[in-house]
């Protein structure tokens, strides 16, 4: 409940600290919100941006890895969805490797 213009400077502040809240105990759950209900499409594909680019760190930490998991649902799901598809596609090549491809590869191939 604030004006737009602050919530916008708040949203910009906690964007430009995405790792360091993904691996705190309660930041997390604020990146995880935004993801959830974030208005912006742009803010988060830098959130899957983030976490793409730290995906090793962030997946091996209790905290961080519940939002690399909401960066999938946040992709997957939801009025987003279809401006997410392609940090979608790179963060699940980061996450499977060749395998994320082949099977893109296979589900528009059946007889392959």
């Amino acid at each position: 409940h604030c004006a737009p213009g602050q919530l916008e400077s708040l949203v910009d502040r906690i964007l430009s600290a995405v790792l360091k809240l993904s691996l705190d105990t309660y930041g997390n759950h604020v990146i995880r919100h935004l993801l959830d209900n974030g208005r912006q499409p742009e803010h988060k594909q830098r959130i899957l941006a983030v976490v793409r680019e730290n995906l090793l760190q962030l997946g091996r930490d209790r905290c961080a890895s519940n939002v690399v998991e909401k960066c999938i649902v946040a992709a997957s799901v939801g009025e987003h969805a279809p401006q997410l598809a392609e940090e979608k596609r790179l963060l699940m090549r980061a996450l499977l490797g060749n395998a994320a491809d082949e099977h893109h590869c296979d589900g528009a191939d059946p007889g392959r």
